[in-house]
């Protein structure tokens, strides 16, 4: 468990707290400055080059290095879920950031999950942009750039392949070729779950916990994440879990509740995974899927917006 307090942390990690404050504290104690300068340009000129000096030589590494200085199994498998959001390797370099990365502002800020949804995050975007005299405009299917020429500046939120579709015309030769060369990388499989009540797991203090990494060991979450880097599915796969109504009472009807998971798999994959999602959180909560499990899931290969059907 990831407790919020750091001191909390550190004594909940026994024989590693220390180890793991040492890591952690320079940059949860000056998180205002430490923020802003981990999600700049990584080529701008640091403010506070000595902290960001200091990240980089751990960042740098890849998440099994940093572990070999926790004594717990228990230590090091958290380590290498929070690592795991890279979808990279974790024997591979810069692996270790993503771990951190997850890690410090668990501490300082927590991870907050959004009232009513993640819906409720592009209200409160586009209201805001509305006080700036501002407009959105949605189910305006764009071909081509060329139909936004009225336009002064356009930003592209899209795939390369995509981009080169719709903008061919106004791109240079150099860039399109960049583009086409352009390597993908793995993908999610991601299973959105309403529940007819709590997941029972054996480890009670998942209850306590928004966000639930399901893998086992670091050896296991490495092996998963390796077979999901080198074009293969995992028979084991690390599951990223989320369980929002046990905080936000608005995600789900009275007595119900809803989670999501998924998993990563090979760019393009095809393959169903709901079966392995699910013996991975009936491995850590006995029951479920007989109990709790009866929903309907809706697939969204790309995390598109979803709707839940009830289950009766």
């Amino acid at each position: 468990m990831l407790e919020r307090d750091l001191r909390d942390a550190k004594t909940s990690f026994g024989a590693d707290g220390e180890a793991w404050g040492k890591l952690m504290q320079p940059f949860v104690e000056r998180w205002s400055e430490f923020a802003p300068e981990v999600l700049r340009p990584v080529l701008s000129i640091p403010k506070h080059p000595w902290l960001m000096a200091r990240f980089g030589i751990n960042a740098l590494r890849s998440a099994r290095t940093i572990v070999r200085r926790y004594q717990s199994a228990r230590t090091r498998a958290l380590f290498a879920g929070l690592a795991a959001h890279s979808f990279l390797s974790l024997d591979e370099p810069v692996s270790g950031a993503s771990g951190m990365l997850m890690a410090v502002p668990a501490h300082p800020v927590g991870w907050p999950i959004p009232r009513g949804g993640s819906q409720s995050l592009t209200d409160g975007l586009c209201r805001y942009l509305s006080t700036l005299g501002g407009e959105v405009k949605t189910s305006s299917r764009i071909e081509s750039l060329e139909s936004l020429s009225h336009c002064g500046l356009i930003l592209c939120d899209l795939t390369p392949r995509q981009l080169l579709r719709i903008a061919g015309r106004r791109l240079s030769d150099s860039y399109k070729r960049q583009l086409e060369r352009f390597r993908y990388g793995p993908g999610v499989f991601k299973v959105d779950y309403a529940l007819s009540g709590p997941i029972p797991w054996n480890a009670s203090e998942c209850l306590r916990a928004a966000t639930v990494h399901l893998g086992g060991s670091f050896e296991e979450i490495a092996a998963s994440e390796q077979a999901a880097r080198n074009g293969r599915h995992a028979d084991s796969p690390f599951v990223l879990l989320a369980q929002p109504s046990l905080f936000d009472p608005s995600r789900a009807p009275a007595t119900k509740h809803t989670a999501w998971a998924y998993c990563h798999v090979p760019n393009g994959s095809k393959v169903d995974m709901p079966k392995k999602l699910e013996e991975q959180v009936e491995r850590f909560a006995p029951g479920s899927a007989s109990a709790f499990w009866r929903a309907e899931f809706f697939l969204r290969r790309n995390l598109n917006p979803w709707t839940l059907t009830w289950w009766r």
